[in-house]
């Protein structure tokens, strides 16, 4: 689009890897290193079935990107650098997402994450979509996969725009009682005492949510072509920032922002804060889409219509008009949008007018329009 205003915040998906465990299954890796305005820091990774993981046991060596400093030191002195675990300066939220549509309550095998420092680490096993609020400061990982019956996404938002991280790679302090570490010959696995399985000192900070109870909005008016996988919010716990919100779409000719009721957001909207719209791709080999996207950005007449074929990440500016979205009926495999917003709760404003071009309005808005001129003209010959 030669004259585009909104161009410059579609960003695709960077052809860059954080590690040989997420170089099978990386979707997206989004922060102010992809573009200057990012307004956060996230990674989402697809989990795939059969295929046993660990993470930040010092086998996963870290790639960084080129243009970020440890990128030059990693290219111009060949150090190496691998994960362990380790804190940040910053809140990072993890969900653990599923991507069954028939099965939503499940992921599908069994995640075992690790919080806490040395000796006294603690192991949660997560078997349902959850969330793990980490809080600054606290030490966390590793994190293993295991007995995978179908995938899942694992989506990680950070309240930063530059993610880092301090490492125990010197001495790692390793939980007691598992036995995969690597690159680290000095560590000696010990079994647990009674006393440390039975701590949880940790536990306020897992989440397991219930898909019927705390998604709130089932699609209804879409069903067999769209479900809520993840909608976490300030209703879910108080110290929440981000408003976070994914849709798994499992058909095409389908649309969200056309004044459909039954779906949020029902129209085109707009926040006084940032937000992202990603769209991810499901496919492991590939960053297509497997759907053909039409996406508006922009007031009524001025929107402007994107195409998006591609794992692609969107930044909204604040007071800039998003939606509505089009998914073409050229539909191959089911794809994620996911839709994090700088704000706890939805506080935004819903726009009445749609693009001139938009083809897709629902008919129950119409008709309630329709209604409403009705109504309106009644008052007036009255």
């Amino acid at each position: 689009m030669t004259d585009s205003k909104y161009g410059k915040y579609i960003v695709p998906k960077k052809a860059n890897s954080y590690g040989d465990f997420e170089k099978k299954t990386e979707v997206q890796v989004f922060s102010f290193n992809a573009h200057d305005e990012a307004p956060h820091y996230f990674e989402s990774f697809l989990m795939q079935e059969d295929m046993p993981t660990v993470a930040g046991n010092g086998n996963e060596m870290l790639y960084n990107p080129e243009d970020t400093w440890l990128g030059k030191v990693t290219k111009y002195t060949g150090l190496k650098y691998f994960a362990y675990p380790h804190i940040h300066p910053f809140t990072e939220i993890f969900y653990f997402i599923s991507l069954d549509p028939d099965n939503p309550d499940s992921l599908g095998g069994e995640i075992d994450l690790w919080i806490g420092e040395g000796a006294e680490a603690e192991k949660y096993t997560l078997t349902k979509p959850t969330v793990i609020h980490m809080e600054s400061n606290i030490k966390h990982l590793p994190i293993r996969h295991h007995g995978g019956k179908m995938p899942f996404l694992q989506l990680i938002v950070a309240n930063t725009k530059e993610y880092s991280r301090v490492s125990s790679h010197r001495n790692p302090q390793y939980p007691n009682g598992i036995d995969f570490v690597e690159n680290s010959p000095r560590w000696k696995p010990e079994p647990l005492t009674p006393e440390q399985e039975a701590k949880r000192d940790f536990a306020h900070l897992v989440h397991e949510l219930d898909p019927k109870k705390d998604f709130l909005r089932p699609p209804r008016a879409h069903k067999g072509k769209s479900r809520t996988v993840m909608h976490y919010t300030w209703m879910n716990h108080p110290d929440i920032r981000q408003r976070v919100d994914v849709t798994l779409v499992t058909g095409g000719d389908i649309a969200f922002g056309n004044g459909d009721f039954d779906i949020f957001p029902p129209l085109p909207n707009k926040s006084s804060v940032p937000a992202t719209l990603s769209f991810l791709s499901l496919d492991p080999h590939t960053d297509d889409l497997g759907a053909t996207v039409e996406l508006w950005m922009g007031e009524g007449a001025e929107a402007e219509k994107h195409i998006i074929t591609k794992t692609t990440t969107v930044i909204i500016p604040p007071a800039t008009v998003a939606y509505p979205i089009y998914v073409r009926d050229d539909f191959r495999h089911p794809f994620l949008i996911s839709w994090i917003l700088e704000a706890p709760l939805f506080g935004g404003k819903l726009i009445e007018e749609f693009p001139p071009d938009f083809e897709h309005v629902s008919e129950k808005w119409i008709k309630m329009k329709a209604k409403e001129r009705e109504e309106m003209l009644n008052q007036a010959a009255e």
